[in-house]
């Protein structure tokens, strides 16, 4: 930069590096053409959804600063697509943006945190120790995947459901044979407990549902059987039945579980229940 640039670089023996002598130099201005900005601004859009998280600010942040240097043209084209483009990720969970940045913390330089969480299904707190492996993001929602020193196991928590945090001066090292991609392989979402054996799932649509079931690929094991009468038969090979339950529950009159038996039985049950508030005699 000094010799080709002409940068007024000076080396220091004193404190062995090279600085500026007076203010540094600004650099070339990046020039992005309307796919790469077009490209930038939805990932903008589609990230500041996701509420609750340092991202949302920075990320506003930094396009806004990008947008600064750009062009009039560039200008109007970014003001028609905020004008036409909306993007929603629907019903989600806020986190404190502290906790989050205290997590984002501990999964880059492997602290152990210590955190009072709210378990929903349970209605309890309890405070926990966690390795904290993987943080994700799915429809908008997050989850943190760590192992809980207080079941000695792997498992899944929501940010979003912390409500005290704090980094330890514990240290970890993920077991290195562990992907996140391997962790929820066999989820049919998030749901993942460890020691669940996959089963094999059998899901009827009905004629009007099948068409929208075809589009979507569910499960990466998924397999399609159509019928006669022009319905399908959608086969998963999954964990996480509470959710295949709400899932399936989603379709009402136009979905039936087949298989697993079980699996079949909680939801007569469930829709038993549902039949007995609509009918006044619950």
């Amino acid at each position: 930069m000094r010799n080709v640039m002409g940068y007024p670089i000076k080396f220091s023996k004193k404190n062995r590096g090279y600085y500026y002598e007076g203010s540094a130099p600004t650099l070339g201005s990046v020039v992005l053409n309307e796919g790469e900005l077009f490209a930038l601004f939805v990932g903008r859009k589609v990230l500041a959804q996701y509420r609750g998280t340092p991202y949302e600010n920075a990320l506003r942040s930094a396009f806004e600063k990008i947008r600064a240097a750009l062009t009039d043209d560039v200008e109007l084209y970014l003001d028609e697509w905020e004008r036409k483009l909306s993007f929603d990720v629907g019903g989600v969970m806020d986190v404190d943006p502290e906790i989050f940045a205290k997590l984002q913390e501990a999964v880059d330089c492997g602290f152990r945190i210590r955190m009072f969480y709210y378990t929903a299904y349970r209605d309890e707190r309890t405070w926990r120790e966690i390795d904290p492996y993987f943080l994700f993001n799915i429809d908008g929602e997050w989850y943190l995947v760590g192992f809980c020193h207080l079941r000695k196991q792997l498992r899944t928590f929501m940010p979003g459901r912390i409500e005290e945090i704090e980094l330890t001066d514990k240290v970890f090292k993920p077991p290195a044979e562990l992907t996140l991609t391997d962790f929820l392989r066999d989820a049919f979402r998030v749901e993942v407990r460890v020691g669940q054996v996959p089963q094999n799932v059998r899901v009827r649509f009905s004629p009007e549902q099948a068409r929208y079931i075809r589009e979507r690929r569910w499960h990466s094991s998924q397999a399609i059987e159509e019928q006669p009468d022009g319905s399908v038969i959608l086969n998963l090979t999954v964990v996480g039945e509470k959710e295949l339950i709400r899932w399936v529950l989603r379709y009402g009159a136009d979905a039936e579980i087949l298989e697993p038996a079980a699996l079949r039985d909680k939801v007569k049950e469930i829709t038993g229940r549902m039949v007995s508030i609509y009918s006044g005699e619950s």
